[in-house]
């Protein structure tokens, strides 16, 4: 499918692919979405997971980064009512990212004793880093997504759920991913894991661009700081992409750790392999 993106003046109207979505799609994920994002009981958050897991389940062939960034995050700037958009989406696509994560995964990861929980508040972060025993060496923002499993000594809750590492849930490289790399170095050297799962979202308006989502990683050939992060560095235990354009690494790399990326025609998907 082919639709036209409006800049405003002067950059004026362009169009963007997007090859395995159709009209029909479209159609219905906009009709899914717009009652959901001024609904006075439903938070964003709430909101843009539940549409990009819908949008992602109907089209289970497209780009999951495209979704997000082409289809989801258009439809509410031209929707959402009494506040800024652009700055209501900035404040909640994050957590939304890290809600339909835990969502998506729980029921795939319930029959390995493994589950998801978003960490939304500082208390939540705080207690989180507290049961890891490193709260004292991290702070409290640093982390995104607890990743808990069945019967584990470390951080045993009554429910039986100890924890095993954390995830740094980035809708967009650009989110300072920098700054979650002194925490995910003690995370490490602690013995928990520390994932980095980004949809990797990064393209560029014209004139300077053609609007096409390539993210943020370059390749191993013509590789980012971002990429050298996990490849080189070795700063995240793994990194789990959801941009089906981002190059994945080869088999071997000097720290030993990997981008992976997530393609829905593969069951289980990296991650899944990855955790189970």
């Amino acid at each position: 499918m082919q639709f036209s993106i409006d800049f405003g003046s002067p950059l004026g109207t362009y169009t963007v692919d997007i090859p395995n979505t159709t009209q029909q799609d479209y159609d219905t994920i906009e009709a899914y979405f717009i009652p959901k994002i001024n609904a006075p009981k439903v938070k964003s958050r709430d909101a843009i997971a539940d549409a990009f897991l819908f949008a992602w389940s109907l089209c289970p062939n497209e780009n999951p980064s495209d979704l997000w960034h082409h289809v989801l995050y258009r439809i509410y700037l031209r929707n959402k009512q009494g506040t800024n958009p652009e700055q209501s989406w900035v404040r909640t696509s994050g957590e939304a990212f890290e809600l339909a994560l835990s969502q998506k995964y729980n029921p795939l990861l319930s029959n390995h004793g493994l589950k998801l929980t978003p960490l939304f508040s500082k208390k939540d972060k705080k207690e989180t880093l507290e049961r890891m025993g490193i709260s004292h060496l991290v702070g409290s923002s640093k982390i995104d997504i607890a990743i808990e499993k069945q019967g584990e000594s470390r951080g045993l809750l009554p429910n039986g759920y100890g924890i095993i590492g954390g995830i740094h849930a980035k809708v967009s490289l650009a989110e300072r991913v920098s700054d979650d790399i002194p925490a995910s170095r003690i995370m490490m050297q602690y013995g928990f894991l520390s994932l980095l799962s980004t949809l990797d979202v990064k393209s560029f308006p014209p004139p300077r661009g053609d609007l096409i989502n390539r993210g943020e990683f370059g390749s191993p050939d013509n590789s980012s700081d971002k990429r050298r992060y996990i490849e080189e560095h070795g700063d995240f235990s793994a990194c789990f992409s959801y941009n089906t354009r981002t190059v994945p690494s080869p088999q071997i790399t000097s720290s030993g750790k990997q981008i992976y990326v997530v393609f829905s025609n593969i069951t289980p998907d990296p991650f899944v392999q990855f955790l189970a």
